[in-house]
């Protein structure tokens, strides 16, 4: 049986377009989180977290949440006896 799960995901088209420029490194220290982190959602490796929407948020008060992020719906498999 599979239950659906739901995971906040980056919209990476728009976030690269805001991004311009600035370099992995130089736009983790304005998001201020680390650039691994930043790696990991951009490559699906990581859901965004509410942490991680806090930060953005505060770095890009004016950025519409809904233009960044987006629900993806993910199936997971589980164990039924």
């Amino acid at each position: 049986m599979k239950a659906p799960s739901n995971n906040i995901r980056l919209n990476l088209s728009n976030f690269l377009q805001l991004q311009g420029e600035l370099t992995e490194v130089e736009m983790a220290k304005k998001l201020k989180v680390s650039r691994s982190q930043l790696w990991r959602i951009k490559k699906k490796n990581s859901a965004v977290g509410q942490e991680f929407i806090v930060k953005f948020k505060k770095a890009y008060p004016k950025e519409p949440f809904e233009a960044y992020f987006f629900v993806e719906s993910v199936e997971l498999n589980q164990h039924v006896e």
